[in-house]
């Protein structure tokens, strides 16, 4: 009795905890995907450390990347980001998986082919929008953050890698140097420190103003940095938003490191009748339109006039509608993962429904290849022309492999994404300008043009 007693007051005692370990491990009764409940800020000096890199992290990607269009920083970025992100994973005890060095080398070559290259000058903000995505899934992946895999979780993670982790960890940069003032045993120090980090700032905007109010103080300034090319506003503007930017990276690294944040559920496919019902209902309404659309276009190439006749070009046959085309095709392939997301495929009346919405889909992207070919031929390319190009290519083969994941049970969003991630990346490799113009010319020769 007296032993029964004791161990259950074992069980039933608190454990105690210090600093946040992240061991990964599966409680009883606990799934591998379980979310975790959020722990207590406990910072270590590790992380205290890992600030400061953090800080010069945002700095530079100010510096060189959201001001600045192509060149040699942005990879120099990339290569901070990437260092700070696994040396910061290795001094926190965690281990580095290795098929995230694919992502990793995803991610460099996106960085220097088409930035150090220069040949993607037109792509500026597109590759930057794909670097920053890379970048932030490869957090994730490097700090076993994801749920699972490339799959159809990946929506959730980009949600958690790009809101949840940054944002419930935007203090943290500054917690840290509060904990670091009570744990320091020369306080003043440390206020030294943080005194000279808030003036540094306001300085420079003191001397940029006195600068403009003396000329003898302009030229001795001038003087002292003109061997570094200083700037004081501008350099005040970089530190101002690196503040922020560095608060955003240092949350993302925190929690995706210690795993410290709650992860937003994902919606789980129920494959109840009221769920099938309103999808049915969706995807019906959705193909009796094009339906209706495709035999409008039918009749009118039979010679029916269903219109007011009109007399217009085939440069302008070619590019009305053809931009209405591609975001309604677009439409259709989120409407097509939105109903896998939630309602599954298991009803075979879903399935037939999905796969007719589909190979609807590869028809309005047909049409509207044929509109644009139809339209190069009478004006020539351009790099909006060659880019609408790409992207209806990548649509179609996306579409197609979402098709027969409908009928074939295969990680479908997982080849999709890394098709196109791999198309991006050869369309940013390549001298798309310099293609344009010599396709242009070789057209002008032809006499087509």
């Amino acid at each position: 009795m007296e032993y029964s007693q004791k161990k259950e007051s074992a069980q039933n005692a608190p454990l105690t905890t210090g600093a946040p370990k992240n061991e990964n491990k599966v409680l009883p009764g606990q799934s591998p995907n379980t979310e975790v409940a959020k722990l207590p800020f406990t910072p270590t000096s590790i992380d205290i450390v890992f600030t400061l890199v953090t800080f010069l992290c945002g700095y530079l990607y100010i510096r060189l990347v959201f001001l600045k269009d192509v060149g040699f920083g942005v990879l120099l970025f990339t290569g901070v980001f990437s260092a700070t992100v696994l040396a910061y994973t290795y001094y926190s005890q965690k281990r580095v998986p290795r098929y995230t060095w694919w992502y990793f080398g995803y991610m460099i070559a996106l960085a220097g082919c088409s930035f150090v290259l220069e040949n993607s000058s037109g792509l500026s903000f597109y590759c930057k929008a794909a670097l920053v995505v890379s970048a932030v899934y490869w957090v994730l992946a490097v700090t076993g953050t994801r749920r699972k895999g490339l799959d159809e979780n990946l929506p959730m993670d980009l949600i958690n890698g790009f809101f949840v982790l940054p944002f419930s960890g935007f203090g943290n940069l500054f917690g840290c140097w509060g904990v670091a003032a009570k744990r320091s045993k020369n306080k003043n120090a440390f206020y030294v420190l943080c005194g000279v980090i808030i003036a540094v700032p306001l300085l420079i905007w003191v001397v940029s103003l006195l600068i403009q109010a003396d000329a003898a103080f302009n030229y001795i300034i001038d003087n002292f940095t003109s061997w570094i090319n200083f700037n004081f506003a501008q350099q005040l503007v970089y530190l101002f938003l690196a503040v922020p930017v560095s608060c955003y990276f240092f949350g993302l690294f925190y929690n995706a490191v210690h795993h410290t944040t709650k992860m937003p559920s994902a919606p789980k496919q129920k494959e109840t009748a009221a769920a099938t019902v309103l999808f049915n209902t969706i995807l019906v309404m959705f193909a009796i339109v094009y339906f209706i659309f495709f035999g409008v276009q039918v009749a009118v190439t039979a010679g029916l006039e269903l219109a007011p006749a009109y007399t217009v070009s085939y440069a302008q046959y070619a590019r009305e509608g053809f931009f209405q085309l591609c975001q309604v095709a677009a439409i259709n392939f989120v409407l097509f993962f939105v109903t896998r997301w939630f309602c599954g495929i298991k009803s075979k009346s879903v399935r037939i429904l999905l796969t007719i919405v589909g190979v609807q889909t590869l028809l309005l992207i047909g049409t509207a290849a044929a509109k644009m070919i139809i339209y190069i031929n009478h004006h020539g390319f351009t790099l909006l022309r060659v880019l609408t190009s790409w992207f209806m290519a990548t649509l179609f083969v996306c579409v197609v492999l979402f098709i027969l994941g409908v009928w074939k049970q295969f990680n479908y969003l997982g080849i999709s994404v890394a098709t196109a991630a791999l198309a991006f990346l050869v369309l940013c490799c390549s001298n798309v300008g310099g293609l344009a113009t010599q396709g242009n010319i070789a057209m002008w020769k032809s006499g087509r043009l």
